[in-house]
C-alpha cells in the first residue's frame, strides 16, 4: 500500500526449517553474509538500472541502499523507516520467595504481660511463594487496523510457623511458642497460642479451645490471585481519523490455603467475579487536505469515555522517503 508520503509493504515468510534461520547483530548498514535478510528493492524511477533497498535481518538490524549503474550500490541515501512483525509476543515471567523469621502476626491485651506494657506482640516465621506474568500481544492486520492485548497473572502464597512473642522493649527478643514456653497449636481454621503453660492442643475449637486456655489468632496463612488485562483496538478508518475501542478487567481473590495449587489456581483465574470497564475514544481530521503522517497541526481528538480510564498504547508508524 502506498500514499502520498509513505509506502507500506506487507511480507509473510515462512521457512521450513526455521531452526537453521541465522542472523548477526551488528551496526546500522553494515552488511553481513551470515545472516537471512528480508529486503524489499523499488524501481521508483522505471528504468531497470537503479533502484532504493530497505533490508532487515531476524534481529531488527536495518540497512538500506540505493543500485546504479546495473549493480553498483551506494550507502549515503537518507531515508526514515521502520520494519515490525505484523504479530508481536512478549511474555515475561517471573519467580520469587521470601523467608522472613520476624513477620508481624498479631497483638492482644494480656494484664499478664508486664514487660510489653499489658500486650502480647506476636510474630512468626513467614514463607512466601511469588509467581506472576506479563504476556503482550500485538497484532497489526493492516496499517489502519491494529489489535493490542495484555494480561498480567499474579499469585502470592504464604504460611506461618514457629510462632514467637515479642519479650523485651527494645531488643529484638523472642520466646518460641512450644519450645521456650506456651504452646502454639494448628486448629481446624485457626491459629491459637498460650503464653505461658505447655498445655495440650483440643481437638477442635469453640469450648475445647477456651477451656485450655488458648488465645486465637486467626488464620494468617493466605493465597491472593489476581488476573488484570486489557485489550485496545485501533482503527484508522480515514486519514488522519482514528477510533480506539478498549476493554479493561480486574479480577482477584484470596483464600486461608498458604500454598499455591496449579490445578486449584489456574481455574480460580477466570472463576473470581471482575470488574469490567469499556471505553470508547475518537479523533476526527477537519481539515479539507488529507493530513501528513508527520504534522498534527489541525487534529481535533473527541473522547467518548464510560467510567475509568485509557490504558496507554503504541501506534507504530512506517514511512519511507527517497
Amino acid at each position: 500500500m502506498y500514499g502520498p508520503d509513505a509506502l507500506d509493504v506487507g511480507m509473510r515468510m515462512h521457512d521450513t526449517e526455521p531452526r537453521v534461520i541465522s542472523a548477526r547483530l551488528t551496526r546500522r548498514d553494515a552488511w553481513s553474509n551470515f545472516s537471512d535478510w528480508a529486503m524489499v528493492i523499488v524501481d521508483s524511477r522505471f528504468d531497470r538500472r537503479s533502484a532504493f533497498g530497505l533490508a532487515v535481518n531476524p534481529l531488527g538490524v536495518q540497512r538500506d541502499n540505493y543500485f546504479f549503474a546495473d549493480g553498483r550500490q551506494g550507502l549515503s541515501w537518507v531515508v526514515v523507516w521502520g520494519a515490525v512483525s505484523s504479530v508481536e509476543v512478549h511474555f515475561g515471567p517471573s519467580f520469587a520467595r521470601n523467608v522472613n523469621h520476624r513477620q508481624f502476626v498479631t497483638a492482644f491485651e494480656d494484664p499478664g504481660a508486664a514487660t510489653t506494657f499489658g500486650r502480647r506482640i506476636v510474630f512468626g516465621d513467614l514463607d512466601q511463594t511469588t509467581v506472576a506474568a506479563n504476556l503482550r500481544v500485538n497484532w497489526t492486520f493492516t496499517p489502519n487496523l491494529s489489535l493490542e492485548l495484555f494480561a498480567q497473572p499474579y499469585a502470592s502464597a504464604g504460611s506461618y510457623s514457629r510462632l514467637k512473642e515479642f519479650t523485651t522493649p527494645r531488643a529484638l527478643e523472642f520466646a518460641v511458642c512450644g519450645s521456650d514456653r506456651g504452646m502454639f497449636c494448628r486448629l481446624p481454621g485457626v491459629y491459637a497460642i498460650h503464653p505461658t503453660a505447655a498445655v495440650a492442643c483440643p481437638a477442635g475449637t469453640g469450648n475445647e479451645m477456651q477451656g485450655a486456655g488458648l488465645h486465637p489468632l486467626g488464620h494468617p496463612d493466605f493465597t491472593f490471585r489476581s488476573l488484570r488485562g486489557n485489550a485496545v483496538l485501533r482503527w484508522e478508518y480515514r486519514p488522519g481519523s482514528t477510533l480506539f475501542a478498549v476493554w479493561q478487567q480486574d479480577r482477584s481473590a484470596s483464600a486461608a490455603f498458604g500454598d499455591l495449587a496449579w490445578s486449584r489456581d489456574a481455574g480460580d483465574f477466570l472463576r473470581q467475579p471482575g470488574r469490567h470497564v469499556l471505553m470508547l475514544k475518537g479523533s476526527y481530521w477537519l481539515g479539507r487536505s488529507a493530513p501528513t503522517r508527520h504534522w498534527l497541526q489541525g487534529k481535533v481528538e473527541m473522547p467518548i469515555l464510560l467510567p475509568g480510564h485509557l490504558p496507554g498504547h503504541t501506534v507504530y508508524r512506517v514511512s519511507a522517503r527517497p
